[in-house]
């Protein structure tokens, strides 16, 4: 058996895990649009959470959040630079920067990663809105047949 049947008859089993078309989709639309949050440690706890408050399959969302690491990934910078340019500050003087590097670096990151999160906060509801439409059409056409 090759390894694309093997993969089409997993995503068959999951397909038939007694979820309905709509949880299928709001499982796939919550565990991409979660998946490509710029914060690599915290979509594995965020999609557990999600699963339970929507009552989806914890499984399944775990397998949608790490198929789309590769997309995080991807869109790790392009949020950062999204949110420096949605959420300008103000320009730090050589002098300020120089009296504590360390502590600018640590405040520059953590600032770098709210700015990053507040672009993805913007992007994700209508990811995840598009990714809801697609896949439902999608698995009721699958479930009529």
């Amino acid at each position: 058996m090759s390894l694309s049947c093997k993969i089409k008859g997993s995503f068959s089993k999951f397909l038939n895990c007694g979820l309905s078309p709509r949880k299928l989709a709001l499982t796939l639309a919550l565990g991409v649009a979660i998946g490509v949050l710029p914060l690599p440690w915290g979509t594995t706890l965020l999609c557990a959470a999600a699963a339970l408050v929507f009552r989806l399959n914890q499984a399944g969302i775990q397998v949608i959040n790490y198929l789309a690491y590769p997309l995080q990934l991807m869109l790790f910078f392009p949020f950062y630079r999204l949110g420096e340019r949605l959420f300008p500050t103000r320009v730090i003087a050589p002098a300020e920067r120089n009296s504590g590097a360390a502590m600018f670096l640590v405040s520059h990151a953590a600032e770098s990663t709210i700015k990053a999160m507040g672009a993805w906060l913007l992007i994700a509801p209508e990811l995840a809105i598009l990714l809801y439409c697609i896949s439902l059409l999608i698995f009721r056409r699958k479930a009529r047949t």
